[in-house]
């Protein structure tokens, strides 16, 4: 749970935002938003020092003041060598572009780079400050394990940790001296239900205020007389991952990325996000989703649905048919297996469908479902998958180091897939020293259309999300979207219940 050590999950996510403020925060529409931070910081003429002041007067739950040596302590577990072993996935990028950070005064950070660093407000100044007067004399493998983690004991935020019952539910307390004001709600309880059908009947039921809502059901929740239905475009994407990585089996299957292309011609997405996703989703081409600045509408190649030109690469490829119709190489056939999440009827049944669309073209396919934290886990750390389907969630600014980079290539890192490209390496340091949006735009047309060609992840589908909200939930509707669904905190202080409970 701790902000240190937060991962892609999405529950996760949002609990860290609701516990511990940042310096910066962002809106709706992507612009971010001073929290901590008193503005946005003051940048020198080089680019290679950013300069913030923090707001006076914001407190722990304990009483002590939150100063700039919290952050500059929270900075230090990603980025100084006695950290080293600290279980963070924002390392790598720290050792390449990070110099330093210090404390003039108490309410004063500032953050030194080696090279100019365009992504670092975005990506890096939203996490959640953690204490140190509570972990500053703990050592990394201390961090890594302390309870804290889990049951943090003093927080910044508009809430304070109540309890946790692991698998069940996280249960949240007001914080009646937030600096920005106390949230109209006595307490928040995150609830985690095993399934898109879980979360229907407990809207339906008024057991839950508020949840995401399979398309498969947004038209009956829409004639749900208690709750509200609202939905929005997300910069995310569901991608088919493939496993590139030497050293796990499943490597030997996709070393080819004519197999990789072929497999992503194989499937007619058209078709299934309008049968499966109800069109709540589209077919992807880029691994920079349509709704932020740097997508490229003309990035190519693009793969339709052509079963002919799938068979035809893999016959290049040297995936034969054999007497059974399943393709095999040097005696290996093509037979692996297809990992994804359970719980989203969606991703459930695109699991099923690519299976058979698959094996049309003679791939033996076997899908295996899994909680949502076992997939995190692989997804970060065991790397144990052929093929994996996992949706990624981007902030807006579009910088795709932590999933593409070579440096987040290895286990912790969010690069699943083991891709390793020097030239697309070198896109992203550029694109990454420049400040000027255009230029950045222009360097990331030139990564999308290297990603689109080498293809170490298909991007499937491009999702939209659907929310129901319970109608006595007050300051939900018109304030939750595209940027801002899952950092919370500028407008979850004004959400209360119309009926006090």
């Amino acid at each position: 749970m701790l902000p240190l050590f937060s991962g892609p999950e999405v529950a996760g996510f949002i609990i860290n935002n609701l516990l511990f403020d940042g310096l910066l925060n962002s809106s709706a529409n992507g612009d971010l938003v001073p929290l901590l931070a008193t503005s946005l910081p003051t940048v020198s003429s080089d680019q290679l020092t950013m300069t913030f002041k923090l707001k006076p007067g914001v407190k722990w739950t304990d009483g002590r003041d939150v100063t700039a040596d919290d952050v500059v302590f929270t900075y230090r577990v990603f980025s100084a060598p006695e950290y080293k072993e600290a279980n963070t996935t924002r390392r790598a990028d720290f050792d390449q572009y990070f110099d330093s950070v210090s404390a003039p005064d108490p309410l004063t950070v500032v953050f030194k780079f080696k090279q100019p660093w365009a992504p670092f407000l975005t990506w890096h100044c939203q996490y959640g400050i953690v204490p140190r007067h509570i972990l500053g004399n703990l050592s990394a493998q201390e961090l890594n394990t302390t309870e804290f983690n889990i049951k943090p004991t003093v927080s910044n935020g508009m809430f304070k940790f109540s309890s946790w019952d692991k698998g069940q539910q996280v249960v949240l307390e007001r914080n009646p001296d937030y600096h920005r004001g106390p949230t109209p709600l006595d307490s928040y309880t995150m609830k985690v239900l095993a399934s898109s059908t879980a979360v229907a009947s407990g809207l339906q039921t008024g057991e839950i205020d508020m949840g995401i809502i399979d398309p498969t059901v947004a038209d009956q929740m829409k004639s749900e007389p208690r709750v509200t239905v609202t939905d929005y475009s997300i910069a995310a994407i569901i991608y088919l991952f493939y496993q590139l990585d030497a050293a796990k089996p499943g490597s030997k299957f996709f070393s080819d990325k004519r197999v990789r292309q072929a497999l992503l011609y194989a499937l007619d997405r058209n078709k299934m996000a309008q049968a499966l996703f109800f069109g709540a989703a589209t077919p992807g081409d880029s691994i920079i989703p349509p709704i932020t600045w740097a997508y490229d509408p003309g990035v190519t190649p693009k793969f339709p649905f052509d079963r002919t030109r799938a068979e035809q690469l893999l016959d290049e490829a040297g995936w034969t048919r054999d007497a059974s119709g399943t393709r095999a190489k040097d005696g290996t056939a093509l037979q692996f297996e297809l990992l994804a999440a359970a719980g989203s009827k969606p991703l459930e049944n695109s699991v099923v469908s690519i299976q058979e669309q698959w094996q049309a073209i003679g791939a033996s396919v076997t899908p295996k479902l899994v909680d949502s934290n076992t997939l995190t886990d692989v997804s970060t750390n065991t790397r144990a998958f052929d093929a994996m389907i996992s949706q990624r969630n981007m902030p807006q600014d579009p910088d795709p180091s932590l999933q593409w980079s070579s440096s987040n290539a290895g286990p912790g890192g969010f690069n699943s897939t083991g891709y390793r490209n020097p030239a697309a390496d070198k896109l992203i340091q550029d694109a990454n020293a420049v400040f000027d949006q255009n230029r950045r735009k222009a360097i990331y047309a030139q990564l999308q259309n290297l990603l689109a060609d080498d293809l170490p992840a298909a991007p499937l589908f491009v999702p939209r999300e659907i929310v129901g909200v319970n109608k006595r939930v007050q300051g939900v509707v018109g304030a939750m979207g595209t940027f801002n669904r899952l950092r919370r905190t500028l407008w979850f202080n004004q959400v209360g219940v119309s009926d006090g409970k």
